[in-house]
């Protein structure tokens, strides 16, 4: 005789966070501010591109710093899970008005 085994199906989806995120209160002017834009996925520095022309002419931004999360080869240890060991996101943060850290798709 053969005995039946049981499967237990879970689902993968995670449940959804207790709290929303509060936004950044919008900031009343951008012009003669350090604008930074953090870059963390391919081709967003492209796209960003067009936005920094468009600050440029618009607004005159003192600075327009990048933290780039691609390309930085010190960052890429973040990908392996090691901790990041530089201090380029403290300075990103120190040189930064304000900041462009990603668009929803």
């Amino acid at each position: 005789m053969t005995t039946a085994k049981m499967l237990e199906l879970v689902s993968p989806v995670a449940p959804p966070p207790d709290k929303r995120a509060k936004l950044a209160p919008p900031v009343d002017d951008l012009h003669g501010k350090s604008i930074g834009f953090r870059i963390q996925w391919n081709n967003f520095d492209l796209f960003m591109q067009h936005i920094e022309e468009k600050l440029k002419k618009d607004y005159q931004p003192r600075d327009i710093p990048r933290f780039d999360m691609i390309r930085d080869p010190i960052l890429l240890d973040r990908a392996k899970g090691l901790p990041v060991r530089s201090g380029k996101l403290q300075k990103f943060i120190e040189e930064s008005d304000v900041a462009i850290l990603g668009l929803a798709a």
